[in-house]
């Protein structure tokens, strides 16, 4: 039987690739960070808290078993993590992710997996669970249920995936009752020219589509169930029971080109500049199809997208793209569970933060 010791280096050396000493010190000194030689330098804590992860969140006071020639003792370890720079972490993780996914592809961006041509993401967010701690409490607070002081803090994390990959491209952590909408234009500069954004409907707005076609970035989103959807051509705008877009031409069943127009009041998230910088109207392809469920009512499913060409989009490789979305949740369950990761250990908020960063790096 193999050791633990044997399969950790394996896994150091398997890291290497992706994660490699050299970008791990790059990283910290562009934060601005520096430190003095030890035991526990920016390399080792790193690769011991991944290893931590694989090792299925094992506790801090068993780490020195898996440590090996390391001596690694609870508390100068938990300072060894809090010392590297949170903006240092994330650049790793989007290196490391760049890094896979060529690996993937042997290098050839051709061959990596790909929607209709474009490079395919995937966002939603997800809860976790804090430890008790007052710092964590002012930062993420607590169900609305619960009596002070009886519930757990529950920060809220939000989540950029590649769709046909599963790698983590970024992971954010706000309070508990945060909009992912009021965020998620925090993920938008990781996106460009060719890559596609598909979220559920609490991604679905004016402003977001907007937001995302000014920097080149196309939006798929199931429609808000506030959002009044009329598929009649030629039909009269605004009115009570009345969709507010303007038809513009039809595409096939269930499938049209409307006009968006730029709504009267600004959303609560956004300032003043990025409000006036949207434009008056937008063009947005809306269709629906159905989801036929054995025993149960048949689904109703309607999309709004940016994605406009009919040719090159087809409605039906539209509904499978959103039909990829769900995996989403899929790959939150491997976070959470399987590595048991959904109760985060660290009792200060920054150290959850540290945390979810680390967990990408990891995966």
């Amino acid at each position: 039987m193999a050791s633990v010791a044997g399969a950790l280096a394996r896994i150091k050396g398997d890291l290497e690739p992706f994660l490699s000493d050299d970008s791990i010190l790059a990283a910290c000194r562009a934060a601005g960070h520096k430190w003095r030689k030890r035991k526990l330098g920016p390399v080792q804590t790193l690769h011991l808290f991944v290893l931590q992860v694989l090792c299925f969140n094992t506790a801090m006071t068993h780490l020195r078993h898996l440590a090996g020639a390391v001596a690694v003792k609870a508390p100068a370890y938990c300072k060894a993590r809090m010392r590297l720079p949170l903006a240092a972490l994330q650049a790793l993780l989007r290196q490391s992710a760049d890094a896979m996914g060529k690996a993937g592809d042997g290098g050839d961006p051709r061959a990596r997996p790909s929607w209709c041509g474009l490079r395919a993401l995937l966002v939603d967010a997800s809860g976790a669970i804090a430890p008790d701690t007052p710092d964590s409490q002012k930062a993420f607070g607590q169900a609305s249920g619960c009596k002070p002081g009886c519930g757990f803090p529950l920060p809220k994390v939000l989540g950029l995936f590649d769709a046909f990959t599963g790698l983590m491209v970024e992971l954010l952590t706000f309070p508990l009752y945060t909009h992912e909408q009021s965020k998620v234009w925090m993920l938008h500069p990781l996106l460009g020219p060719g890559d596609v954004l598909v979220g559920d409907r609490g991604f679905c707005s004016f402003a977001h589509l907007a937001m995302l076609l000014a920097r080149g970035v196309q939006g798929l989103f199931r429609v808000h169930q506030k959002q009044i959807v009329d598929f009649r051509p030629h039909r009269k705008p605004g009115g009570k029971g009345r969709p507010k877009s303007r038809f513009v031409r039809r595409l096939g069943k269930w499938d049209q080109v409307v006009q968006w127009v730029k709504p009267s009041d600004k959303p609560k998230w956004m300032t003043p500049e990025q409000y006036a910088a949207l434009p008056p109207t937008l063009l947005v392809r809306e269709l629906r199809y159905r989801l036929p469920r054995r025993g149960q009512r048949t689904v109703c499913v309607t999309i709004a997208t940016t994605l406009l060409d009919p040719v090159l989009y087809p409605k039906e490789k539209v509904a499978e793209l959103y039909g990829v979305r769900w995996t989403v949740e899929t790959h939150f369950a491997e976070l959470k569970t399987t590595l048991k990761m959904r109760k985060v250990k660290s009792k200060t908020a920054e150290g959850g933060q540290r945390t979810g960063t680390h967990l990408e790096c990891a995966v």
